[in-house]
């Protein structure tokens, strides 16, 4: 996996999302994501620099909530990073990039770094 200038290893993964933007909501599908951002499948609706809110829905019991931004739209996929999110959501979301990244250790030191860096 290539991490370039990202402070965050992505993951691979496929969930359903519901991104909202405002009264907008509207349904997409993950391409990747980490402990910072994602990219999902591409909505003309929005616009780069809006405030959302992302949420995943792993199952009807669980779901991860966090607030969020637009960084960037292409023709094929949208940017959003990550700006806050509550513990549990917090959680859920690391223990699906330690489960698809497979170095749970790796992970963690990211976050050590991270803490370190602010």
């Amino acid at each position: 996996m290539e991490k370039g200038k990202r402070k965050r290893t992505r993951v691979p993964v496929g969930f359903e999302a519901t991104i909202s933007v405002g009264e907008k909501a509207i349904k997409v599908n993950t391409l990747n994501i980490s402990l910072n951002g994602m990219l999902c499948n591409t909505n003309s609706r929005f616009q780069a620099g809006d405030q959302c809110r992302v949420t995943l829905t792993l199952d009807p019991m669980v779901k991860i909530s966090i607030e969020g931004g637009i960084s960037r739209i292409t023709l094929s996929d949208m940017a959003i990073a990550f700006y806050s999110m509550n513990e549990d959501s917090f959680f859920h979301l690391k223990k699906i990039v330690e489960y698809n990244y497979g170095d749970v250790d790796e992970i963690n030191k990211e976050i050590i770094i991270n803490k370190k860096a602010r």
